[in-house]
């Protein structure tokens, strides 16, 4: 049986499955208030309700995997932006879901790092699905396959190598 690894995921893959999470922004004021379902389907920024940064953040991401940019290029890059759009360091903003004003962190090099980091991995996890759905006829089966370091959680020590078909609803 021939292993799929993240080497084997072509950048286009990935790209193809930002583009069409890109296709559908949703603004949202806190990560909790999108089903976990619309954010597997849609991009997203926390906090960004009220604010039009979602095309140049989505923008920026669609440039950095399809040209293979790092987290620093993408920061350099967008911060200006997003400053420039008052979209940066912390600031007194009222939930519209309960008229409370909060304090909260809007853009910061951090929090560039973790839209960049999220939506690196969602997209090349979700390019990743795409590879094995298409390599499914030839390579039928998916292994799980735990770290094995002090930090894996026993449940995961415990499913490490099972083997099952790609269409198994575990």
């Amino acid at each position: 049986m021939a292993l799929i690894e993240a080497r084997d995921i072509t950048p286009e893959d990935a790209l193809a499955a930002l583009t069409r999470r890109l296709a559908n922004p949703v603004q949202s004021f806190s990560w909790q208030d999108i089903e976990r379902e619309m954010h597997a389907r849609s991009f997203t920024v926390a906090k960004s309700a009220g604010y039009d940064i979602l095309d140049d953040i989505g923008e920026a991401m669609h440039k950095a995997v399809a040209g293979g940019e790092t987290v620093e290029s993408f920061k350099k890059k967008l911060t200006p932006i997003l400053q420039d759009a008052g979209w940066w360091g912390r600031s007194e903003e009222v939930d519209p879901l309960t008229g409370e004003t909060v304090d909260v962190q809007l853009g910061s090099a951090r929090r560039l790092e973790t839209i960049f980091d999220t939506n690196m991995r969602t997209s090349y996890a979700a390019g990743r699905y795409l590879s094995i759905e298409r390599n499914k006829q030839s390579q039928p089966y998916m292994r799980y396959v735990a770290v094995q370091d002090d930090r894996t959680r026993p449940l995961h020590r415990a499913w490490d190598g099972t083997t099952l078909p790609v269409d198994d609803p575990w």
